[in-house]
């Protein structure tokens, strides 16, 4: 048996952008760092804003002004967007020395994560010789339950044989004799029926065995590449109460939380939570800093991860409290 290894795959992954974050004129995050087969995603907090996104040469490649807009970056560069309303670009053009409501993404070359080359061939040896032939011990019963229908026929045949004789002298006097004789022939047939049931019953143990020799397969370990922050999804969302906010994360590591108001103001932040490999879990109390429940509205959320593998990431999602 040969063993053959795979090496990972590097996993296409989505960014979001939120134009007009906080309600100002602001794209949050303004800057990107992604690797080329990534998608960026713009979608639309506040306002009236349009988003232009220039080709990597300084000319404006796409624009949009309907959200959310999605676009795919396969090569490697440095691309500039702007809002075309809130910048002192206008749709003029697209240069990353534009001011005002801009970004930058910058789109690196995919790395290989793992390559895996085996380093040996194994070839199983595995014998299984029985030790021992299986024995049957015990007793056979065989059991005839016979069954018979006897069928008669008869046939009788009569035979009548009748003789006269008549004689007469002087005074005719009339004399007559008769003789009868009768034979009746039987004939008697029987026709036998015999039906045997045979039924056997086994009585006894059967003991086989058997030994297993062999040589046992080497085992190989490969590693597996560390997952990106997966989405974020609060629930319930709008939210009552206590709002869950799962993630998953390919290393252990720490994370920060914050949560902010609609207009930008910071109101509860956590530093240094502990992140484990695969599933977490963070709860919002709808506290504030000052351990007071917040009022009703839309607040955003961001998580940055930290992770003891050296990769960070981060998310930035929305829900909204009722009170």
């Amino acid at each position: 048996m040969v063993v053959v290894f795979f090496p990972a795959v590097m996993l296409a992954a989505t960014y979001t952008v939120h134009v007009g974050f906080g309600c100002g004129f602001v794209f949050n995050p303004s800057s990107l760092n992604i690797t080329a087969g990534d998608t960026v995603t713009w979608v639309l907090d506040c306002g009236f804003h349009t988003v232009y996104i220039d080709n990597g040469s300084g000319a404006c490649a796409t624009n949009s002004s309907t959200f959310p807009y999605s676009q795919t970056f396969n090569t490697a560069g440095t691309y500039s967007f702007h809002c075309s309303v809130h910048s002192a670009c206008g749709t003029g053009s697209c240069s990353a020395a534009c001011t005002g409501m801009v970004g930058t993404i910058a789109v690196a070359n995919p790395t290989a994560t793992e390559t895996l080359t085996p380093s040996e061939t194994l070839t199983p040896s595995e014998t299984v010789t029985p030790s021992e032939t299986p024995t049957f011990s015990g007793t056979a019963t065989e059991t005839l339950s016979p069954s018979q229908t006897l069928t008669p026929s008869e046939t009788l045949t009569p035979s009548v044989t009748a003789t006269s004789s008549q004689t007469g002298t002087g005074t005719p006097t009339a004399s007559q004799t008769l003789t009868a004789s009768s034979t009746l022939t039987s004939s008697l047939t029987l026709t036998p029926s015999l039906t045997v049931t045979p039924s056997v019953t086994f009585t006894g143990t059967i003991s086989p065995t058997a030994t297993r020799t062999g040589t046992a397969l080497p085992t190989s370990t490969v590693t597996t590449v560390p997952f990106k922050l997966g989405m974020l999804v609060p629930y319930p969302n709008p939210a009552t109460g206590p709002v869950h906010l799962n993630f998953v994360a390919g290393a252990s590591g720490s994370a920060l939380i914050r949560v902010y108001t609609i207009s930008g103001r910071l109101v509860r932040d956590y530093y240094g939570l502990p992140v484990v490999a695969g599933a977490n879990e963070w709860v919002w109390d709808l506290k504030n800093s000052d351990n007071q429940m917040v009022s009703s509205g839309v607040y955003f959320w961001i998580v940055s991860l930290n992770l003891n593998d050296g990769k960070t990431d981060k998310q930035i999602g929305k829900l909204t409290v009722l009170r």
